[in-house]
């Protein structure tokens, strides 16, 4: 009855092992998936940033040529032709639209850095948060791996204690054949 106890157990103990090392194979899995996912989102925040920081550069070279431009028509004097204002003022409110047009650009790139950065971030705690549950499910093996050896050297013990019960009656037995087969022979 112990034995095949014992035995359930090991079969139990070898049961869990599989299913934590499956668990740890799956998780471990997960993580190498999250690795390379951060490596994409990272190049992914850099082009992003790069981009938000081209497109701040755009804009703030808008922004001097609409100053630029600002001044031009501010030093036509009175002796400047109605035909130079007119150009002039183009030019102004092109420089505008231009400056405008770069903001909202530049606005929509720094939202999208942003937007990246904080992705990155996110899967980069998800990371950790992997890893972490990479090294509980390694333990959670070393403990299964651990309960079957302790199951199997039970399981062991216990055959070699009745191995070895058995083997004592078979030379009590033995013994008491032998005793019977003389007290037969002297009677005789």
């Amino acid at each position: 009855m112990k034995l095949r106890r014992a035995f359930i157990t090991q079969r139990q103990a070898a049961a869990s092992l599989e299913e934590a090392t499956a668990e740890r194979t799956s998780t471990i899995a997960k993580y190498q998936a999250l690795q390379s996912e951060i490596a994409l989102l990272n190049a992914k925040r850099l082009n992003a940033i790069q981009t938000a920081t081209q497109n701040q550069l755009l804009l703030n070279e808008a922004r001097i040529t609409l100053a630029t431009q600002v001044e031009k028509l501010s030093a036509l004097g009175a002796e400047s032709s109605a035909r130079q204002v007119s150009i002039a003022t183009k030019r102004v409110e092109s420089a505008q639209n231009k400056v405008l047009a770069l903001e909202e650009t530049a606005a929509l790139s720094r939202k999208a850095a942003l937007s990246a950065s904080s992705n990155f971030y996110t899967a980069q705690k998800t990371l950790e948060n992997t890893a972490t549950e990479v090294g509980i499910v390694s333990k959670k093996v070393e403990n299964a791996q651990e309960a079957l050896g302790v199951a199997t050297k039970n399981a062991s013990a216990i055959a070699s204690a009745r191995l070895t019960i058995a083997q004592r009656l078979q030379v009590v037995w033995t013994n008491l054949t032998t005793a019977a087969q003389r007290a037969l022979n002297a009677s005789i």
